[in-house]
């Protein structure tokens, strides 16, 4: 999908006319909605470099502090079809430069928000270091929790370069040994002033105690 325009359909990739069940955009003046979302100040972010310590993502004393930026991602053709294929989804907003070039108000192709939010676990390993210390007897491992809000702002056109800045929104021990993290992510694209996507993202981090009371729930009596 393509930010907060999702399209529908598909269908055979053709220069020669809009594929079947998509219409030629109507207005060559379409502009994305903008949005209230702000890209934070440049002199506040930092890149990580070394992984956070042997507590892994215990953040608790982080709480309300930018974590990391990580180094720019190019974002090329060959990685978008690959999404594609991955997921079955052959639209040519995304994989057919040719039909972009005629009928797309983007002009180009443009990467799947799927994709970019896809990428959000890769720019974690970089800005935060956790899996340098994923292990359950070292430090602990990190669960995907899901997102409390999630918004695709700006498409990211083809070739773009895209990087990501984590802030620590809170961390809750919700269970012995599991703590909650809540991270406010923005993805940037280079050059342009509103971000890719901006999310509230939720991973469960479980430190080596709550692994064995997981593990010693499990063990009949």
């Amino acid at each position: 999908g393509v930010g907060n325009r999702e399209l529908v359909g598909g269908g055979a990739r053709t220069a020669a006319g809009p594929p079947p069940g998509r219409a030629a955009p109507q207005s060559p003046d379409f502009r994305f909605p903008t949005a209230d979302i702000t890209l934070p100040s440049h002199n506040i972010c930092y890149e990580m470099t070394t992984p956070i310590p042997s507590s892994g993502l215990d953040l608790r004393h982080r709480v309300g502090d930018q974590l990391g930026t990580t180094p720019w991602f190019t974002i090329d053709q060959e990685r978008i079809d690959l999404f594609a294929q991955a997921t079955l989804d052959p639209d040519p907003m995304h994989v057919d430069p040719a039909w972009c070039a005629k009928y797309s108000p983007f002009e180009s192709t443009v990467a799947f928000g799927f994709l970019t939010l896809s990428m959000l676990t890769y720019f974690s390993h970089q800005a935060l270091g956790w899996l340098h210390d994923s292990h359950a007897e070292t430090g602990g491992y990190a669960l995907n929790y899901g997102f409390d809000r999630l918004r695709f702002v700006a498409p990211v056109p083809v070739n773009s370069r895209i990087r990501a800045h984590f802030t620590l929104k809170d961390c809750v021990e919700v269970r012995p040994g599991e703590l909650l993290n809540r991270f406010d992510v923005l993805v940037e694209i280079d050059g342009q002033a509103k971000p890719a996507l901006a999310a509230e993202w939720l991973g469960l981090w479980v430190t080596a105690e709550g692994h064995r009371r997981i593990q010693g729930a499990r063990t009949p009596a």
